[in-house]
């Protein structure tokens, strides 16, 4: 398994503890969030992808994140999304194993640094899957971040948000209402 699952925990017995590596054993005492990197490959992993699994631009190029230097996933067909699917729900499984509470998979936004190429709805495919896998698991699943999907949590089967800069952006009450305050 690879680096691109880490973890941190939300506060829980008074307590918090900052983000960890994913091979740290969970918090006693704490909610504990495995954090993935869903929709996209790390930079020292990129080669570890099957290159038709790297989203591309109409010249070949691969998409690449430029705030984090990541080459986004192609899941643009539901073959994609399920292959894709394949290798980080086994990051999930290692997280479910370790006895982590629910995950955290990260770059649902994705869809909007890909120049077009994905959709919003090619995102709310693919992260069901992973609520899928991760509920048969018996993880909660967060949204991370990206507002203007929190109204579709029943399409997409997660069960909480987390959202680092709600206040900064003026989004934290919509992301309470389609949560349910969680």
């Amino acid at each position: 398994q690879s680096r691109a699952c880490r973890w941190s925990s939300v506060r829980g017995a008074g307590r918090r503890r900052d983000p960890v590596h994913r091979t740290a054993q969970p918090a006693r005492g704490l909610y504990n969030i495995c954090y993935v990197n869903a929709f996209q490959a790390q930079p020292d992993e990129r080669d570890d992808w099957p290159a038709d699994l790297l989203l591309r631009d109409r010249k070949g190029r691969v998409v690449v994140d430029g705030d984090w230097d990541e080459a986004l996933f192609d899941i643009g067909t539901s073959e994609k999304r399920r292959r894709v699917a394949a290798r980080v729900t086994e990051w999930i499984d290692g997280c479910a194993d370790k006895g982590y509470d629910a995950v955290e998979p990260d770059n649902l936004d994705s869809y909007t640094r890909s120049r077009d190429l994905l959709s919003p709805g090619d995102a709310t495919s693919f992260i069901r899957l992973l609520s899928a896998h991760a509920h048969a698991r018996g993880l909660a699943i967060a949204q991370k971040n990206t507002v203007e999907l929190a109204g579709q949590r029943d399409r997409t089967g997660l069960d909480f948000a987390v959202a680092e800069e709600c206040g900064a952006y003026d989004e934290c009450g919509e992301y309470a209402k389609a949560f349910d305050d969680r």
